[in-house]
């Protein structure tokens, strides 16, 4: 028998709290939101100016910048700028608002008329939605798993992660060190086919769409691995492209990474 049998929803609800709390399982908590708000808006009389990149659509750097746009902030940031610059902060933002939410910390952090300039930010977590589905256990390889959570789903996309995400992301890593392995021909120029694919890459890398980006980068991998003779600079471009969207191994040096994505 429970001291709950027979009681109305809410009343058993209590007391099954009640013994919990009792037990040291339970604490009462309420939860405090201070609701929606506009944090900033872009407006033709906006009292201050912030560097502005037209291509990602985003506050950027003042030396990156390619204009200004005049933002009227709101007063709620202008009152908590302070504490959150001086705060050693970690934000988590859920991905459906990512976008929202990390204009509003970068207002907070790169408008320099808002307070003195920034000698620390703000860690960002964002928060992807992502899920098991059926089939998929966690047991999975570290590496596997974690190129399939990166690049299965578009940006701010819910994710449920699935086999035929795990399978072509085990493929790519098992074909990239075949390719990786390989020794290229003499050559000053990229091919025109890897050129071609390259920059569209680059492009999709920049807008950070990393699903349709692996897609690209998997083509261009099983391209160069059924190909009988590969050029240097076509193997360094693909490994750099590589790298950049997941991190994995590259058999050269940083110095020459960092070269070919400039060339890009």
């Amino acid at each position: 028998m429970s001291p709950a049998d027979g009681l109305p929803f809410d009343e058993a609800k209590n007391v099954y709290f009640a013994a919990t709390t009792e037990r040291g399982l339970a604490a009462e908590h309420t939860d405090s939101g201070v609701g929606s708000f506009a944090v900033a808006e872009m407006t033709p009389d906006g009292e201050v100016a912030v560097p502005w990149d037209h291509g990602r659509r985003t506050v950027a750097r003042a030396d990156d910048a390619a204009g200004t746009v005049a933002v009227r902030v709101s007063s709620a940031l202008v009152a908590t700028q302070e504490e959150a610059r001086s705060a050693k902060l970690t934000v988590v933002t859920p991905s459906a608002r990512v976008e929202h939410d990390l204009f509003a910390l970068r207002l907070l952090l790169a408008e320099p008329g808002l307070s003195p300039e920034v000698k620390t930010a703000p860690e960002v977590i964002v928060a992807s939605n992502a899920q098991f589905a059926k089939g998929v256990s966690e047991e999975t390889d570290e590496a596997v798993l974690r190129l399939a959570l990166l690049v299965s789903a578009g940006p701010l996309d819910t994710l449920s992660l699935k086999p035929q995400h795990i399978d072509p992301c085990e493929r790519f890593l098992k074909v990239h060190e075949t390719v990786t392995a390989r020794t290229g021909t003499p050559a000053a120029e990229l091919s025109p086919d890897v050129a071609k694919a390259a920059a569209q890459i680059e492009g999709l890398l920049t807008r950070q769409d990393l699903k349709q980006a692996f897609t690209q980068v998997y083509r261009l991998q099983k391209n160069l691995a059924k190909a009988e003779s590969v050029g240097e600079r076509d193997l360094v471009c693909y490994v750099t492209l590589a790298h950049v969207l997941a991190g994995v191994s590259a058999p050269y040096d940083a110095t020459i990474l960092t070269d070919m994505w400039q060339t890009l």
